[in-house]
């Protein structure tokens, strides 16, 4: 059976260390878990990276620690491309124009045929405004369709997984 293809958003890593958020931070390590488990093919992008780059020490360190854990990873770049894609969902009014990194997340998603986007990012991502948008694009454009999910609800029960 194919694994499912899980786009991270920053938000979806960066929850890993949240005290401040910590039923955020316990779902996380839930769908981490699952993904260490390999029931993932887990994208990551430049963008993620860079955002991640930004966290203060020693989160950061943590974060990438907790990457390497991934037994199924792709690491791939933003193109002009995945640029022009994000634009097209910022211009259908799905992710407001300030939010480009936001956008682009979701258009490398798509532009590597991933089945779901991760995040927690609910004012800009994962929200019915944005997946309407992304819908709508890429039906039109004839690209994949990807769900945009909380991480919480893309845990699969090691039970299940058997």
């Amino acid at each position: 059976m194919d694994r499912i293809k899980v786009y991270l958003d920053t938000s979806a890593v960066s929850c890993l260390d949240a005290p401040e958020t910590p039923e955020r931070m316990i779902h996380t390590q839930l769908f981490w878990d699952t993904a260490k488990r390999g029931e993932y093919e887990i994208v990551v992008s430049d963008v993620m990276l860079d955002e991640l780059n930004d966290c203060p020490e020693p989160k950061r360190s943590f974060l990438y620690l907790k990457l390497a854990e991934l037994p199924f990873i792709a690491r791939v770049e933003s193109d002009e491309l995945a640029k022009q894609v994000a634009m097209m969902y910022t211009d259908v009014g799905g992710l407001p124009p300030a939010s480009k990194a936001d956008a682009l997340h979701l258009a490398i998603a798509t532009l590597e045929k991933c089945d779901y986007v991760a995040s927690w990012n609910l004012k800009h991502m994962a929200n019915i405004r944005a997946q309407k948008a992304v819908t709508a694009v890429n039906q039109r454009e004839g690209y994949n369709l990807i769900e945009i999910k909380l991480p919480s609800t893309l845990i699969i029960d090691e039970e299940d997984s058997k």
